[in-house]
């Protein structure tokens, strides 16, 4: 699942490396190296990340936010949550 099979690259975003079902990318959300996985569906937003390095995840899973998007091609409110709890895990 973290083998990279191809890069993408998207309009007015960043390119990252698509495993089977999960998305790499370095210098995301704090982190040097993060796997994750978005979803959306009848106005559930959700990401789900983790790091391979320290072994810690975050599930975040928001109804009723707008749909909006990083410039990483993530929900930005998921992105906003997670970075948070990332860095409360840090300190």
């Amino acid at each position: 699942m973290e083998t990279p099979r191809f890069t993408v690259a998207q309009e007015d975003a960043t390119s990252f490396e698509q495993c089977l079902v999960l998305r790499r990318q370095e210098d995301l959300l704090g982190r040097e190296e993060l796997y994750y996985h978005t979803g959306s569906s009848y106005g559930v937003y959700a990401l789900m990340s983790y790091d391979p390095e320290t072994e810690d995840g975050v599930v975040v899973i928001t109804t009723g936010a707008p749909y909006e998007l990083e410039e990483h091609g993530i929900y930005s409110l998921c992105a906003q949550l997670t970075e948070q709890v990332y860095d409360a895990m840090e300190e």
